[in-house]
């Protein structure tokens, strides 16, 4: 993308010391002239999005962008690449209940929902006519889950949208990626979820979760968990990466009409089109349909597999097993069912 190219062909002529103040100076600069491009500009335009780590958001954003008029907005609360955030809140995958009061948080979000906050991160997917020309912005979260129930009350006229993969293909593709879970200690994931589950069954989780695999998918079921338990398909759309691989006609046409518009012809072009945050080598063998979508069962062995799935089921979640697809009726009952976390989970 151009802010990222042209990033990266200045940053390594920037000598390292003063490579941080000038990422600020660039956020600043951006955050202005956005300002004052979108004086105009309503935060309720702003389409937002939400997954796990490795569960294809970006290509989804991409997708969604397609739509005439779109600036992407890369992952605003990414740790490290928020500065704004850093002193109201430190947390990874930050926790508030739908009810909570969180005005600082509100007002950095409404900031970034409103054109008027980039930083050199959130804009590297921009091109620089969609920055120029935005009509709207299409946000991409991957650590928003967990408080996406908050964010579906605050920002109740946004269209939201939630994306959920296989844990077994998530996890899977966590291994082999780079990432900061590649180093994440048991109380890294543990810590987190004291925030929204109590001791006991966090405890259980630790018992029965005894190495990094299955901690990786303990922190997916709680990202999946939480949406689906603090939001309805009335404030968020659920929407699967199986769907959109096996049934894209579908789920391209369910997509857009929930964004009440049509589906582009970009969109369809942009398809086939891997994100650059794809693993390189799924990008090499560009599978298509059901085999793309079987590819983890090659790489991730069946006692793995096994221990993902025999965890995420402790989160209450019965709609992935070992096929290649959910169970897509009961994805949608669960959606539809309005059940605290606390209820969900097997105690």
């Amino acid at each position: 993308m151009f802010f990222e190219g042209r990033f990266i062909s200045v940053k390594s002529k920037i000598p390292e010391g003063a490579k941080r103040p000038f990422k600020a100076v660039l956020g600043f600069g951006l955050s202005t002239v956005s300002s004052c491009l979108r004086r105009g500009y309503h935060p309720d335009h702003t389409i937002l999005t939400t997954s796990t780590p490795r569960s294809g958001s970006t290509w989804l954003m991409n997708l969604i962008e397609t739509l005439p008029g779109s600036c992407p907005i890369f992952e605003p609360l990414h740790p490290g690449y928020r500065p704004q955030m850093e002193k109201i809140d430190d947390q990874y995958y930050p926790r508030l209940l739908p009810d909570e009061d969180a005005a600082e948080f509100a007002a950095y979000l409404t900031q970034v929902f409103s054109g008027k906050t980039f930083t050199r991160w959130s804009s590297n997917h921009a091109t620089f006519h969609s920055f120029l020309s935005a009509q709207r912005f299409v946000v991409k979260f991957v650590h928003a889950n967990r408080c996406w129930g908050w964010m579906a009350n605050h920002y109740a006229n946004n269209k939201k949208i939630v994306l959920l993969r296989h844990p077994c293909a998530v996890v899977e593709s966590m291994l082999r990626s780079p990432g900061r879970w590649q180093g994440w200690s048991r109380e890294e994931v543990l810590g987190p979820l004291r925030l929204a589950f109590d001791d006991a069954f966090v405890s259980e989780i630790s018992r029965r979760a005894p190495n990094h695999v299955g901690m990786l998918a303990a922190s997916w079921a709680a990202d999946a968990l939480l949406p689906i338990c603090e939001t309805t398909p009335e404030s968020s759309l659920l929407i699967s990466h199986e769907e959109l691989v096996a049934n894209p006609d579908g789920a391209l046409t369910r997509l857009f009409a929930y964004l009440e518009e049509d589906v582009p012809a970009k969109a369809r072009e942009r398809y086939d089109v891997p994100s650059n945050t794809t693993n390189m080598k799924m990008k090499m063998a560009n599978l298509k349909g059901v085999r793309r979508l079987e590819s983890w069962k090659k790489r991730l062995d069946g006692e793995a597999a096994r221990e993902i799935l025999d965890v995420v089921r402790l989160f209450g979640i019965d709609f992935y097993d070992d096929s290649p697809e959910p169970d897509y009726r009961k994805m949608d009952e669960m959606h539809r069912t309005q059940t605290s976390p606390a209820e969900c989970v097997i105690g």
